[in-house]
């Protein structure tokens, strides 16, 4: 999973909420699994809350371990 293609759009629409949009492969679970976790915390939210997500809210979940940047 260490290459594992992900993209991501998103969208605000008129009213200012988010609209995001993932695909990652099936063969990829913990890569589908934090963008399932991203998607139900922030979708439809406000575009003022999404852009105040920490950088590093990540690790509050335990995830630093096996979520890295290339």
């Amino acid at each position: 999973e260490c290459q594992t293609p992900f993209f991501l759009a998103t969208e605000v629409d008129d009213d200012g909420w988010v609209h995001m949009f993932f695909e990652a492969p099936a063969e990829a679970p913990t890569v589908r699994g934090f963008a399932g976790i991203l998607h139900e915390g922030l979708e439809g939210e406000p575009s003022e809350a999404v852009l105040a997500v920490p950088d590093d809210f990540y690790v509050g979940m335990g995830l630093e371990e096996i979520v890295t940047p290339l």
